[in-house]
C-alpha cells in the first residue's frame, strides 16, 4: 500500500513541482515543462516499483490527465475559428493515410524476409498509425499474431512513438519560438498562482462534469468502443460550454490544461520499458522506425505540395500515430490553438476507418 501511494505521489508531484517552476525558472520555459516531464517520466520508467498495481495506477493517471486536459484545452478556444479549420484537416488526414500505405506497402518488400508474419504485423501497424491503440488490439484480435511478437512490437511501438513524440514537440519549438505557454507565463499576464481561486475551481469543476457525463453515458451506450465514445462525447459537451458559460477566463482554462498535460506527459512516457528487447527484437524494432518515422516524413513532403502549415500536418500526424488524446500534448507549442479540434477529429476518424483498413492491407499483403 505504501508503494502504490508513493508511486501515485511521484506522479503527481512532480508534475506540479514542474508546472510551478516553469512560472519562476527561464530555462525551463524555454525547454519546456511538458518536453523535461516527458524526458523525465523516461528516466523514472527505469525505476522498478515492488507492486503489482504499478503499470495500472500509471495507466489511470496518464488516463485521467488527458482526460481531464481535453474539455480545459477546447474551451480556451474561439470555436468560429476551430471550425474553420475543419476543411484543411481532411486534406491534411488523407495525406496522412496515403503516405501511410505507400510506406507500408514498400517496407513489406525490403523486410519480409527478415520477419515472421510480417503481414500481420503491417496489418496491425496500419490499424494502431490510424487508430491508435485501440485498433491495434481489434485488429490483433481479428489476425491472431504470435503473442511474443505481439509483445515485442507494442514495446518497439513505445520506443519509436516516444522518439517520434520528442521530435515533433522539438519541431514545433523551433516554428514557434514565441509560443503560446511562453507568452502566457513568461509574460506573467495568467499565472495560475496569481489569479482568482474561484475562476480555477470554476474551470476545475466544469471539466469534471464534461468528463464525468461523457464517462456515463460512454459506458451506458457504448461499452465496447469505451475510448472512441468518451473523445467524442467531451469533445462535444466541449465545444457547446462556451455558449452555454461564459463567466471563466479563456487563458486560464489554457494554463489549467496544461497542467493535466504535464502529468500526462510524465506518466505516459513512465510507462515505457524496454528490458523485454533482446537481439531478435531488432529487425521488427527496425520495421516499426522505419514505418513509422519514414510515414511521417513522406507526409511533410506531401503536405508541403499542397501548401499545409507545417505546424498543422505535426498536429495530425500525431493524433494519428499516437491518438487523439496526444493532440493536447503538443497543441501549447503552437500559436494556433484552434488547431486542436481538427487534429482530434482526424484521429477520431482514424479509429473508425482503421480496423477496415488494417485488416484489408493485412490480407492484401499475404
Amino acid at each position: 500500500m505504501i508503494s502504490e501511494l508513493f508511486l501515485l505521489l511521484i506522479l503527481i508531484s512532480v508534475p506540479l513541482i514542474l508546472a510551478y517552476s516553469q512560472t519562476k525558472i527561464k530555462i525551463i520555459r524555454d525547454i519546456g515543462a511538458v518536453l523535461i516531464a516527458y524526458i523525465l517520466g523516461v528516466m523514472f520508467s527505469i525505476i522498478n516499483f515492488d507492486t503489482e498495481l504499478a503499470i495500472p495506477i500509471k495507466e489511470n493517471v496518464t488516463y485521467a490527465s488527458a482526460l481531464l486536459a481535453l474539455p480545459l484545452l477546447i474551451i480556451s478556444n474561439n470555436i468560429k475559428d476551430i471550425f474553420s479549420q475543419l476543411g484543411k484537416s481532411i486534406i491534411v488526414g488523407l495525406l496522412g493515410f496515403i503516405s501511410l500505405t505507400i510506406v507500408i506497402l514498400f517496407s513489406y518488400y525490403l523486410f519480409q524476409d527478415k520477419i515472421n508474419e510480417l503481414w500481420k504485423i503491417s496489418g496491425i501497424l496500419f490499424g494502431l498509425y490510424t487508430g491508435g491503440t485501440p485498433n491495434m488490439v481489434a485488429i490483433q484480435t481479428a489476425l491472431v499474431l504470435d503473442t511474443n511478437t505481439f509483445l515485442t512490437l507494442t514495446i518497439s511501438d513505445m520506443i519509436i512513438t516516444a522518439v517520434f513524440l520528442l521530435f515533433a514537440i522539438l519541431l514545433m519549438k523551433i516554428l514557434n519560438r514565441n509560443n503560446i505557454i511562453k507568452s502566457e507565463i513568461h509574460k506573467g499576464k495568467d499565472k495560475i498562482l496569481e489569479k482568482s481561486k474561484y475562476n480555477y475551481l470554476l474551470l476545475f469543476v466544469i471539466t469534471l462534469v464534461i468528463v464525468a457525463v461523457s464517462y456515463a453515458i460512454s459506458s451506458f451506450v457504448f461499452p465496447n468502443n469505451l475510448t472512441v465514445a468518451i473523445i467524442i462525447f467531451i469533445t462535444t459537451f466541449s465545444i457547446i460550454t462556451p455558449f452555454i458559460i461564459k463567466s471563466y477566463n479563456k487563458e486560464s482554462a489554457f494554463n489549467l490544461g496544461n497542467i493535466f498535460i504535464i502529468i500526462f506527459s510524465f506518466g505516459v512516457s513512465s510507462m515505457m520499458d524496454i528490458t523485454t528487447l533482446n537481439l531478435d527484437s531488432l529487425w521488427v524494432l527496425a520495421y516499426v522506425a522505419t514505418v513509422l518515422l519514414s510515414t511521417f516524413l513522406l507526409h511533410l513532403l506531401l503536405s508541403k505540395i499542397f501548401k499545409i502549415p507545417l505546424d498543422f500536418v505535426i498536429i495530425v500526424a500525431v493524433s494519428l500515430i499516437c491518438s487523439p488524446a496526444f493532440v493536447p500534448l503538443i497543441i501549447g507549442y503552437t500559436k494556433n490553438k484552434a488547431l486542436l479540434i481538427p487534429g482530434i477529429s482526424i484521429g477520431i476518424l482514424g479509429y473508425i476507418v482503421g480496423n477496415y483498413l488494417g485488416i484489408s492491407v493485412a490480407f492484401f499483403l499475404k
